[in-house]
């Protein structure tokens, strides 16, 4: 009787057309859901976000430095300007009217001016070589976070191959070849260390050979819940419960794993009686009060 009220439950919601929340994406704010390999591409994301903020800031000096040369560059030149007229007047005044005083003190004025002007040229010059220095540098250090990046890159990739290649050599272990039971064993071991693509396969096979339907269909739905693939999972669940000709040490944690994917589903209705399911039929369960508190929470949801 058990059986088929679970039963039930699951074939009229788990085809609803729900929306699943977004899960398992990297570029959340806070992914959940990941595998191993997932967290270390998340971690060097975050490192590679930092890099380029870096990188970003730097530009951003480097642009702002060359505006202000520019800007140098232009006085430089109306100093040079300058200075070149005054000679100009300078040598025109002391060959036309040599004798006059008048002239005279307009004369040293003006070589003043020069003196003035020249001195201004030649810091604007030293200042404007030491801002192209200070540029030079920043592109390098510009350039240096780049290959940061890269090397960054060539690493991640070179551990997803490594990665892939140990999958490989797992699945060439031919495990078709084994006996049913072992193949089992291997699978539950793979899944309890999280190795969810191995034990995928192994759990897939195992179902198509009919073996152990109930426990291999729950599995199935476990590692697509774990991958937070909530519909897929609900769909495997139900398989599962479809097989079950009694209670066994999982059905509270499906009830709950179910009842949790219908939540996230936004199918809270049926969430709710997945949740009431476990709260009456295995009250000394350590999900019970879980369940208890999710029940309480969907209740505020109008």
């Amino acid at each position: 009787m058990k059986k088929l009220t679970i039963l039930f439950l699951l074939i009229a919601y788990s085809n609803a057309d729900v929306s699943a929340f977004e899960a398992g994406n990297l570029d959340s704010s806070n992914p959940y859901g990941l595998t191993q390999d997932e967290k270390y591409i998340l971690q060097n994301k975050k490192e590679i976000s930092t890099l380029k903020s870096i990188i970003k800031s730097q530009t951003k000096i480097i642009n702002f430095q060359e505006k202000d040369i520019d800007n140098l560059k232009t006085k430089l030149f109306e100093y040079t300007q300058k200075f070149d007229n005054l000679t100009q007047k300078i040598d025109g005044i002391t060959t036309i009217l040599p004798s006059f005083a008048q002239t005279s003190a307009e004369v040293d004025m003006l070589k003043k001016e020069i003196n003035t002007t020249d001195s201004n040229v030649s810091d604007l010059t030293n200042n404007l070589n030491e801002l192209k220095l200070v540029v030079s540098q920043n592109q390098e250090m510009d350039k240096n976070n780049t290959q940061k990046i890269i090397n960054l890159i060539e690493n991640i990739a070179k551990r997803l191959d490594q990665q892939s290649s140990k999958v490989k050599k797992v699945n060439n272990n031919n495990f078709k070849r084994w006996s049913l039971n072992k193949v089992f064993s291997s699978a539950l071991n793979d899944y309890r260390k999280n190795r969810f693509s191995i034990a995928y396969d192994k759990f897939y096979y195992l179902y198509q050979k009919k073996y152990r339907l109930s426990e291999t269909l729950f599995y199935l739905g476990e590692i697509n819940y774990k991958k937070a693939h909530y519909k897929s999972a609900l769909t495997f669940y139900k398989k599962s419960i479809s097989y079950m000709k009694k209670t066994t040490y999982f059905t509270d944690d499906l009830l709950y794993h179910t009842g949790y994917a219908f939540e996230k589903l936004k199918s809270y209705d049926a969430a709710k009686k997945s949740y009431l399911k476990l709260i009456n039929d295995f009250p000394n369960s350590t999900l019970t009060k879980y369940a208890k508190k999710r029940v309480q929470s969907l209740e505020k949801i109008k």
